[in-house]
């Protein structure tokens, strides 16, 4: 444990409350995807939390056990309490299938062991890097629209959850962080969760680059 990673841990918390936050204060989902937040709910069901034959920490089980609950929440309340007609951005052009399935057939085939604990955890670390597409995708989509024809008002809906976003890309900067601080002082690597890190953070400076400079 260190610093960097607490950090990180905290950025993921504050957007996981931002998001439930205007969840609730919000007349629509305008500008949340509903495939990313799904996406997430898999990935945070960590089953090795249930079969690992011992516990890394109760501070990582605990983390584990509250961003599944939170994702549950999430996607419980975008479901239920939101009709379709709420989405008004219209069906989202990537599908929960287009991610999961490259994502399995990755972790089949580059795993650190062909167990089935080890396997679903590569899959949950291949899928992360890639859950947030569909929310970049959406969010600067949503932006183009606005350029082309009349900005919505802020009380009718929200640009792409852009704090959301900004809050997600700190949590796995301060991650990286954490994986270059251990390298230097414990000579540990775990080439999985590094790779899927960068490609999740070259997604986001992508993101960022195109939004704000083009």
């Amino acid at each position: 444990m260190n610093i960097f990673r607490i950090l990180g841990d905290v950025a993921h918390l504050l957007a996981v409350s931002f998001l439930i936050f205007k969840l609730h204060t919000s007349r629509s989902l305008r500008g949340l995807s509903f495939t990313t937040q799904v996406l997430y709910l898999v990935v945070y069901c960590y089953l090795d939390t249930l079969w690992q034959q011992y516990q890394v920490s109760m501070y990582n089980t605990v983390g584990k056990v509250c961003w599944f609950g939170s994702s549950v929440y999430i996607v419980a309340v975008m479901k239920l309490k939101f009709s379709a007609s709420t989405r008004d951005h219209g069906p989202e052009s990537i599908r929960i299938e287009h991610l999961a399935g490259p994502c399995l057939a990755l972790a089949l085939c580059f795993n650190h062991l062909s167990t089935a604990t080890e396997v679903l955890w590569t899959f949950s670390i291949y899928l992360e890097a890639v859950a947030i597409l569909p929310q970049l995708f959406l969010t600067y989509k949503l932006r183009h629209d606005n350029e082309r024809g009349p900005l919505i008002e802020p009380a009718d809906g929200d640009d792409g959850f852009v704090e959301y976003l900004v809050l997600m890309s700190s949590y796995r900067a301060f991650y990286i962080a954490n994986w270059i601080h251990r390298y230097l002082n414990e000579q540990f690597v775990d080439p999985i969760s590094m790779y899927g890190g960068l490609v999740q953070t070259g997604f986001y400076v992508a993101f960022f680059v195109l939004y704000y400079l083009q």
